[in-house]
């Protein structure tokens, strides 16, 4: 370790460690040990969490021993409820079948459990394992002989498969088609159940229902916390969008009937109330003069035709029954005069 740092972070690092190591390195005596279920120095027995409430029967807040009490069973297997050694013969660590070592007697002098006895030989322990005398677990392909390995066929991932490193091509196969692993061991696909190798990539439908089956007031109340932020912009969104769209929607007419309103086709019949002799009166137009739309219209006569630039015909034999008498055409004009057209406005 030392051949990673030259020769000048080396000098630089001493003289830190020189400066601040009794501070850095110093243990931290501020918390006190009575308390953490260990017996440390100047400490008689120590009741752990419940000692801390004096709910140890033999053991004080200030991990110091009660009157009349010579051991505390939260530190000693050998030491009873009433806080006396256990005598010779009492179980302090019973047989637990997955393990190669025999259950523990106190032996009636000392508050520390010993040592089991070993299992004999081809005792089972572990995952159909066998001990091997010794107080250690053999698996069941190294208890055979054989070496543990994993089968390739999916039918058989579920089996005990064991290959021999002694052949010359030592292939991985089931020992018996009735030894299965046990449930919830990894398979080729997935997992193991009831010795058939369970699909562990469901479909999405499946998927989807057993997100359904988890969600509950629990689960939605924690998620919202660790994802407050990213609710909050959500549910302004939901409240959002909709409202602009019912105001885009709003203006989005009011602009059409705007439009229309707008638009109007204008009235292109001119014709107005009609003279005493039936014929239609209409408003003549002067030549344009401004953006007024109207008086860009063609000068008309009081006839209803326009004017022509051209002199009247002269033409003999023409008929002149179109010619008015000038005391009717003075009468015209001043019915005119008084005439108002369908607006309400005099005509000139």
């Amino acid at each position: 370790m030392t051949q990673a740092f030259s020769s000048c972070s080396k000098v630089y690092i001493n003289s830190v460690l020189a400066n601040k190591a009794p501070t850095c390195f110093s243990d931290d005596t501020s918390e006190e040990p009575c308390g953490n279920g260990r017996v440390d120095s100047g400490e008689q027995c120590d009741g752990g969490y419940l000692g801390k409430f004096d709910l140890d029967p033999c053991c004080t807040t200030s991990c110091q021993l009660k009157t009349g009490s010579i051991c505390s069973p939260s530190n000693h297997a050998c030491c009873t409820t009433s806080c006396q050694m256990a005598s010779a013969g009492v179980v302090c660590s019973s047989d637990v079948q997955e393990t190669c070592t025999a259950e523990s007697v106190c032996t009636g002098s000392s508050l520390i459990c010993p040592q089991g006895a070993n299992k004999p030989l081809g005792s089972s322990c572990l995952d159909g394992g066998q001990c091997d005398g010794l107080g250690t677990c053999q698996a069941y392909c190294e208890a055979r002989g054989l070496q543990s390995c994993v089968c390739g066929d999916v039918g058989d991932s579920c089996k005990r498969c064991c290959k021999d490193t002694s052949a010359t091509s030592p292939t991985c196969s089931a020992v018996n088609q009735t030894a299965f692993h046990q449930d919830g061991r990894p398979c080729t696909v997935g997992y193991c159940k009831q010795g058939t190798c369970i699909n562990s990539d469901p479909s999405y439908i499946s998927r989807f229902f057993d997100l359904i089956d988890q969600i509950s007031f629990d689960f939605i109340a924690e998620a919202f916390k660790t994802n407050m932020v990213a609710f909050i912009q959500v549910f302004s969104l939901l409240i959002w969008v909709p409202l602009s769209c019912v105001v885009w929607c709003r203006d989005k007419r009011s602009q059409k009937w705007s439009r229309n309103e707008l638009n109007i086709k204008k009235r292109e019949n001119r014709n107005l109330m009609v003279d005493q002799d039936g014929r239609p009166i209409k408003r003549p137009v002067k030549k344009p003069r401004s953006d007024n739309p109207y008086l860009s219209m063609e000068p008309r006569s009081l006839s209803g035709r326009p004017y022509s630039s051209r002199a009247p015909s002269t033409k003999p034999g023409k008929s002149q029954k179109n010619k008015v008498k000038p005391n009717r055409r003075r009468r015209d004009e001043n019915h005119l005069s008084m005439s108002r057209d369908l607006d309400g406005d005099s005509v000139a």
